[in-house]
């Protein structure tokens, strides 16, 4: 296992070393391309969003729904807050998807880090919904998010 390996399964999986070992990174890197393309989308707003949360939730971990939708945004928030150590000019260090860094990195420098905050305080929102005691309509809590995220973010570009 290469040390760049390591260090994503240790950030995803913090404090435990067997569910660090047994993430299948395949189906994390799946669901975090299907997520950056739904943050993307997000920041450019229109029915390429609706889209995009609907494939978004299609690529979340888990039987039910509420399972793939939580997952979808934990996707989601990964992105996010990668974003917002480089958008604080933070190095790279404390960025779990090293892979993506340069990438990003560009794309951070575009955004202002308030904004990131509040584009997860959107998802923080639909991760409460969907954690509550009744569930939501996933969907709707998905795109929701979404609008919420593309909100913030198209206000700081």
């Amino acid at each position: 296992m290469s040390a760049e390996e390591a260090r994503l399964r240790a950030a995803l999986a913090p404090g435990s070393l067997g569910r660090a070992m047994s993430l299948d990174l395949d189906d994390y890197n799946t669901r975090r391309d299907v997520a950056e393309a739904a943050v993307e989308d997000a920041c450019t707003g229109g029915a390429a969003l609706l889209a995009s949360a609907e494939t978004l939730l299609a690529a979340g971990a888990g039987e039910r729904k509420i399972e793939q939708a939580v997952s979808a945004m934990s996707a989601v928030r990964d992105i996010l807050r990668d974003l917002l150590v480089l958008a604080s000019g933070r190095d790279g260090e404390l960025v779990v998807n090293l892979d993506r860094i340069e990438e990003w990195a560009d794309w951070a420098a575009r955004l202002d880090a308030d904004a990131i905050v509040e584009a997860l305080r959107s998802v923080q929102h639909a991760d409460d919904r969907l954690n509550a005691p009744l569930q939501p309509n996933v969907r709707l809590t998905v795109e929701e998010a979404l609008i919420g995220v593309g909100t913030a973010l198209r206000g700081s570009s």
